[in-house]
């Protein structure tokens, strides 16, 4: 019995390590960056890993961006996300609310 125990601790704790390094992509927004140029994508997406930005940008540059970290071995070739429809909701990537 504390064997079964042991094996459902393991499994939950891969189970916790496969959700934290889940990359998504948060697309269809209107971007607001928080980048000294004040960049505004009007159809842009937002690419993070757990609390790490990956990159950001206007959505008709994904693919060449996917491609460009897939290149400096950043993402695996073929690497899934989990996709998230911003509905044309405002993202912005950065900002920290402090209450």
């Amino acid at each position: 019995m504390i064997l079964r125990t042991q094996e459902k601790q393991v499994q939950i704790e891969i189970m916790k390590d496969e959700i934290r390094t889940m990359k998504k992509i948060i697309k269809n927004g209107i971007v607001v960056t928080m980048n000294a140029a004040g960049d505004v994508w009007d159809h842009g997406y937002v690419m993070f890993e757990d609390t790490k930005i990956l990159a950001a940008g206007p959505e008709d540059e994904l693919e060449k961006t996917l491609q460009e970290l897939t290149a400096q071995g950043i993402l695996k070739a073929g690497e899934t996300f989990e996709e998230i429809n911003a509905k044309r909701a405002i993202v912005i990537p950065g900002l920290v609310n402090t209450h």
